[in-house]
């Protein structure tokens, strides 16, 4: 668990820098994995606070949200690796629908390297429409999610870890 905690963090942060910056900025730790779990997670978030929301037209609520949300910072992207990763990010096991030939092709035609940055787009995309719509900032949000990932990590016995060695 800690690890994918830990990778979801960098993600956190690699999104944070890429609004900050106005184009993609990777932390160090990033990984395909951590980003797609953070995407996730700001996914679940935004979709919590969005009752009513039918899961057929939840995925075009996302990406309005990811699409607006980079804009308005301005960070550039390429649109359809963006919409194909955002309608991966928002699959489900028990969806109703499923990917359009052509998302489906461009997300398998991606490289790990395209599909992470285009993941942490996604998630910078909704940290900045989520800032926006309540007026605040996305390291805000971001701490606030942070925050409640913290409490996913288990405590670490640093005595037994030091006697080990």
């Amino acid at each position: 668990m800690n690890e994918s905690v830990f990778s979801m963090n960098a993600a956190v942060g690699s999104a944070l820098a890429t609004l900050d910056a106005q184009e993609f900025s990777p932390t160090a730790d990033l990984d395909a994995e951590g980003a797609f779990n953070y995407a996730r997670v700001v996914r679940y978030d935004v979709l919590a606070h969005s009752q009513g929301i039918s899961e057929s037209f939840a995925s075009y609520l996302i990406a309005g949200l990811v699409v607006s949300g980079l804009e308005s910072r301005p960070v550039p992207y390429h649109p359809q690796e963006l919409l194909a990763i955002t309608q991966v990010v928002c699959l489900e096991d028990s969806s109703s629908w499923s990917l359009s030939p052509l998302y489906d092709a461009i997300a398998r035609g991606l490289s790990v390297q395209d599909t992470t940055k285009n993941l942490v787009l996604v998630s910078a995309g909704m940290l900045s429409a989520i800032a926006d719509i309540f007026g605040s900032d996305p390291h805000a949000v971001a701490s606030t999610q942070r925050a409640a990932l913290g409490t996913m990590v288990d405590p670490i016995d640093w005595d037994s870890l030091l006697s080990e060695g």
